[in-house]
């Protein structure tokens, strides 16, 4: 939030909810062994969350009962792994996490205790929950002087550095052989055409002239 449009006097965010409150939540819904893994069941909220004069949650407002896992003792008592989720409070949903996970009664009107996990903060205008990273920033400086090393996809068609391949060329193709066929066949060689000399006709001896 700015102030008359100057950045530094932004207000920063007031914590008005540290994470591990206390919450109490009572079922709406009647469980019995036959339950599946994973089954989901409503849940609401018994008494007002507040801090101050800062309403987070009003009673009655709804939350997420999900029975994670059961087993079955000896005896024959089924024991229940539960988790919530999905708390609608006025700052939006806030994670919360039972104090006890594992149960052996649920039905409308069991009670169960469960803490914040995050905090709610007001910016100014508003109450909403902060959600944590799920991992720590570090401190640490940059390194100024670290240089990358490049990275390239290695293509397979091209000889590596040092390794002395040469570059797969494309393979021969198998000479084309003669079939039995044409290789027995004999090869015949047109020869000349021989014209015929031309014959010689004796000439005819002159009649006598008549007496």
């Amino acid at each position: 939030m700015f102030v008359h449009g100057n950045p530094a006097l932004a207000r920063a965010d007031t914590t008005i909810l540290e994470p591990g409150a206390t919450v109490v939540f009572v079922s709406d819904s009647n469980v019995d062994p036959r339950v599946g893994r994973n089954s989901a069941f409503r849940a609401h909220l018994k008494d007002r969350l507040v801090r101050g004069a800062a309403v987070i949650a009003e009673p009655g407002m709804s939350v997420q009962l999900t029975v994670v896992d059961k087993t079955t003792r000896p005896d024959g008592t089924t024991v229940y792994t539960i988790a919530f989720s999905r708390f609608r409070t006025l700052a939006g949903d806030l994670p919360v996490t039972p104090l006890t996970s594992e149960v052996t009664d649920i039905h409308v009107g069991s009670e169960f205790t469960a803490r914040t996990d995050s905090p709610v903060v007001d910016d100014g205008t508003r109450l909403r929950v902060r959600i944590p990273l799920p991992f720590s920033l570090s401190n640490d400086p940059p390194q100024g002087e670290f240089t990358p090393i490049p990275v390239r996809t290695y293509n397979p068609l091209t000889r590596p550095q040092g390794t002395g391949r040469r570059r797969p060329g494309p393979s021969p193709s198998p000479a084309a052989s003669a079939s039995p066929a044409a290789a027995s066949a004999p090869t015949t060689t047109p020869s000349a055409v021989t014209t015929p000399a031309p014959i010689a006709m004796p000439l005819a001896s002159p009649s006598p002239a008549p007496s």
